[in-house]
Formats: structure tokens, sequence, C-alpha cells
């Protein structure tokens, strides 16, 4: 049984005769935490559809293949349109700094490398 420490002494967390023991109490909040930080951490389909729809007009404007983009190309237009849309995807999508990688083929370092430098 998981107890509190209170000031009169032990105490159990929550109320035996409703929620049963204080072991289940402790252990739902800690899952209930956990899924709101998986939530947080885990991008839905719609953000990820919306950053590739992003990925795919900067590089129709600039006449880039995504193919390019996402590869390991170091020409100075391509570098340039990675550093915009990562910038976008992240502060403007909301996209954590691994996905906007993922989506862009870089590394999350990279990625807050660019952020680091665009501030």
């Amino acid at each position: 049984m998981v107890k509190a420490m209170g000031r009169l002494g032990d105490r159990e967390k929550g109320d035996e005769r409703i929620l049963g023991s204080g072991e289940f109490v402790e252990q739902f909040l800690v899952l209930e935490q956990a899924g709101q930080k998986i939530k947080h951490q885990i991008p839905t389909h719609d953000l990820v559809d919306r950053a590739d729809k992003q990925i795919r007009a900067g590089c129709r404007k600039e006449n880039i293949e995504v193919a390019a983009l996402r590869s390991a190309s170091r020409s100075r237009s391509v570098s340039r349109l990675r550093a915009d849309l990562a910038m976008k995807l992240v502060n403007e999508l909301g996209l954590c700094l691994a996905e906007a990688a993922r989506q862009l083929g870089l590394s999350t370092s990279a990625v807050a490398q660019i952020l680091r430098r665009n501030k």
C-alpha cells in the first residue's frame, strides 16, 4: 500500500472506499501523466501532412526536388530552403525538433543549430 507522509503521520492517497487502494490511485496518476507527455511528443497526422505540404510548396517555388532537399545535398539553394523550412516547421507549425528533422532529412541537432543561428 502506498502512503504519503503528512504532518500528522502516514496518510493514504485517495479514499479506498471509492477508488480502491492507494497503490491503484498512484498507478493511475502515473499512467495519466505519461499519457499527457506522449500526446505532446507524437505529432498528429494532420500536422505531418501540413508539414509535407509546406515542404512541397517550398520546393516547387524554389524549383528544387523534394528528394534533393531530403538528401545530403550541400548546394547553397538547397541549404537555404532547408533552413527556411526548418524555421517554419518548428516556429509556425509547432513541430518538435525531431519531427522537423525527420521531415527535412536532417538530424535533430542540425535543426537546433539552424534555429540557433537564425534567432
